[in-house]
C-alpha cells in the first residue's frame, strides 16, 4: 500500500486518530480489568476472611462473565470498550449478590447441617438477589441494543 510513498531520512509513518484511540483505550482497559479482578478477590478476603468463600464468590463472577459474552454471541457483536466495562459492572454486582448469599448461608452455617444451611440461604436471599441483579441488569440494556458508535468511548482518550 505504502510501496510508492517516499519518506525522507528520519522520518516515519504511524497510524494515528481514528485508529490509535481504540487501541490506546484497549490497553488501558486491559490494565484497569485486571486490576479490578485483582482488588476484587482482595477485598473479598478482607471482607470474609476465608479463601474458600471468597472463590465460591469468584465462581460467581465467572458464571456472570460467561453469561455476558453469550449475550455478546447470541447478539452477534463484538467485545467492545463498552462492553468491556459493563462487564466490570457486571462483576461488581455479582460480587455483591455473593456476598449477601455468603453472609446469609454464614449465618445459618452455625445452626443447621450443609444442606439445609444452602438451601435455607438461599431461599431467604433469593428475591434480594435478584431484585439487585434485575435493577443493575437494566442499566446495561441501552449498551446492549445500541448499534452505532458510543460517545462513551471518548471516556478512555487523554
Amino acid at each position: 500500500m505504502n510501496a510508492g510513498v517516499r519518506v525522507p531520512t528520519g522520518v516515519w509513518l504511524t497510524w494515528g486518530g481514528q485508529f490509535e484511540n481504540p487501541e490506546r483505550a484497549r490497553m488501558r482497559l486491559a490494565v484497569v480489568v485486571s486490576a479490578c479482578f485483582a482488588l476484587i478477590v482482595v477485598l473479598l478476603y478482607s471482607a470474609v476472611g476465608s479463601w474458600r468463600a471468597v472463590e465460591v464468590i469468584f465462581i460467581g463472577v465467572l458464571l456472570a462473565l460467561i453469561g455476558g459474552i453469550a449475550v455478546l454471541w447470541l447478539r452477534g457483536l463484538r467485545l467492545s470498550i463498552s462492553a468491556a466495562v459493563c462487564f466490570i459492572l457486571l462483576s461488581g454486582v455479582a460480587v455483591l449478590n455473593g456476598l449477601v448469599m455468603a453472609g446469609s448461608i454464614a449465618g445459618l452455617a452455625k445452626r443447621l447441617p450443609w444442606k439445609q444451611t444452602v438451601r435455607e440461604g438461599a431461599l431467604q436471599r433469593l428475591r434480594p438477589v435478584l431484585m439487585t441483579a434485575l435493577i443493575s441488569s437494566l442499566r446495561f440494556v441501552p449498551m446492549a441494543l445500541a448499534t452505532g458508535q458510543s460517545r462513551f468511548f471518548f471516556l478512555f482518550t487523554p
